[in-house]
């Protein structure tokens, strides 16, 4: 038996790869606990329940709105729901960490060229995604990355 220590990288096939997936099937969860708290809004401590259900619809539409990031060779996928939009590479203008920290980690700003405007995704990732970085920078060398909040390396 082998036991491998570090783990060789994946060449690009032309394959999806998953930047951050989506938590818009969470919002299915909050189903049965507006349910739950429709009929108990009968009985006493009606602001409660009333607070319970506002709370759930509000995660629903919260979880809805969530996106699922993906990329290929060329293209970065932003898919919501069953829409699903390619930003080719050469559009990205930069990739940085950002300074604010949530929950201790901090969320990664991609920013892009969409037309004439420049659109903004924020999104968690918890490792370093290498293999997405150099991808970006060989298809686009005027990109920017920034690994650290502070600094510019």
């Amino acid at each position: 038996m082998e036991y491998r220590t570090s783990r060789k990288p994946q060449k690009n096939t032309g394959a999806r790869r998953v930047i951050r997936k989506g938590w818009a099937w969470a919002r299915w969860l909050m189903i049965p606990v507006v349910a739950f708290a429709i009929p108990q809004s009968l009985g006493s401590y009606i602001w409660i329940n009333l607070l319970i259900i506002a709370v759930g619809v509000g995660l629903f539409f919260v979880f809805k709105r969530a996106r699922r990031i993906e990329h290929d060779d060329e293209n970065v996928y932003i898919i919501r729901d069953k829409k699903e939009k390619a930003i080719p590479f050469t559009d990205i203008i930069s990739i940085k960490r950002s300074a604010t920290k949530v929950n201790g980690e901090r969320f990664w700003k991609l920013r892009y060229k969409d037309g004439a405007k420049e659109r903004t995704i924020r999104y968690f990732r918890l490792f370093f995604n290498k293999e997405f970085q150099e991808a970006v920078k060989e298809k686009n060398p005027e990109v920017v990355i920034w690994t650290h909040p502070h600094f510019n390396h």
